[in-house]
């Protein structure tokens, strides 16, 4: 009682950090599929399961990054009014849009002294694979997400540029798999390769209490500010 508490946005597809009981397939549903396709009969509880382990996830997350460590965090809806103990909110990795209402919940939020917390995800990535013949598969891709969050920062003096860094000397690396055969046996291989996408800084100022102890950090797919 009395501790600060952290809020966690899950709006415009975030990262929230929270079993969903909400069922992907409600029950009232399953018995009309299930009689117009018999076969579904067999991989609804499939559903079901994928969905358990998911919140099950989602909760040693929950548990284990956080409330272990001491951070009283709270699911926040911006289509409901921020409890007045939340003295901050995390918008991780929002991929899609916010209405203007939830727009301006977070902008009254900080307007009253309230910090924010912004974990930008600029760009979907789908990575390409390889088919037993060593050859591409189709489909990878790079493509910008639709968040609007970008508005309310810019609306601050801080704006994302949507444009992708890359840095050729310092990142880390991607992991490619592909299937090969081995003396008539099927296996599949992995290497690494240094990747410019994933761009790794080590130059963090030691007189900061936010970063000294930061030896190096990798940021995939990162997009750079203007201020």
């Amino acid at each position: 009682p009395g501790r600060r508490r952290i809020g966690f946005v899950c709006d415009a597809v975030t990262f929230c950090p929270f079993p969903d009981e909400t069922k992907l397939i409600p029950d009232e549903l399953k018995g009309a599929l299930a009689q117009q396709n018999p076969i579904l009969q067999q991989v609804l509880p499939v559903f079901d399961r994928i969905q358990q382990d998911m919140n099950g996830l989602l909760m040693q997350v929950n548990q284990g990054l956080f409330k272990s460590r001491g951070f009283d965090i709270v699911r926040v809806d911006l289509d409901n009014d921020v409890p007045d103990d939340v003295q901050a909110l995390v918008v991780f990795g929002a991929k899609s849009t916010f209405s203007d209402y939830q727009l301006y919940q977070m902008d009254q939020f900080v307007m009253r002294g309230g910090s924010l917390v912004a974990f930008l995800f600029p760009f979907d990535v789908k990575m390409q694979l390889m088919n037993t013949k060593g050859e591409l598969d189709e489909g990878g891709a790079l493509t910008k997400n639709t968040s609007n969050i970008d508005d309310l920062l810019a609306s601050w003096g801080i704006k994302p540029t949507k444009k992708l860094i890359v840095d050729t000397a310092n990142n880390g690396e991607v992991v490619l798999y592909a299937q090969v055969e081995i003396m008539g046996r099927g296996m599949v291989q992995q290497a690494g390769f240094p990747y410019p996408a994933l761009p790794m800084f080590k130059d963090f100022d030691t007189s900061d209490p936010l970063v000294r102890s930061t030896t190096s950090l990798t940021l995939p797919y990162a997009t750079s500010l203007e201020l």
